[in-house]
């Protein structure tokens, strides 16, 4: 178990799950790996989770159960081997990193 830091706040760092099913609604998880499935809807609820790594090997649709992501989209679209992390700040979902786009070979 690891204590991160995010802003003034520190939290333990140890609820990863492996998501094989096409829609699946966050429940405090720190980390997901999203495969073994074509497509996957994730639904980031506010009221469980304050901060998460999504990485996908698949195609994977992001939405806010409540607000917009980056107070703009209304979802997110990943393409399999793309890893975005998300932090929750008032009930709204931002992006504080990603590894980009990813070239089909």
């Amino acid at each position: 178990m690891e204590r991160k830091l995010i802003g003034n706040k520190n939290y333990l760092s140890h609820n990863r799950k492996i998501i094989n099913v096409t829609e699946y609604r966050t429940k405090g998880e720190d980390f997901l790996l999203i495969k073994d499935v074509p497509n996957c809807r994730i639904i980031l609820d506010a009221t469980t989770t304050n901060y998460i790594v999504i990485k996908s090997m698949t195609n994977v649709t992001i939405k806010s159960f409540i607000d917009k992501i980056d107070e703009e989209y209304d979802e997110i679209l990943m393409e399999k081997g793309s890893c975005v992390e998300f932090l929750n700040v008032d009930n709204s979902w931002y992006i504080i990193s990603s590894d980009g786009l990813k070239l089909n070979n």
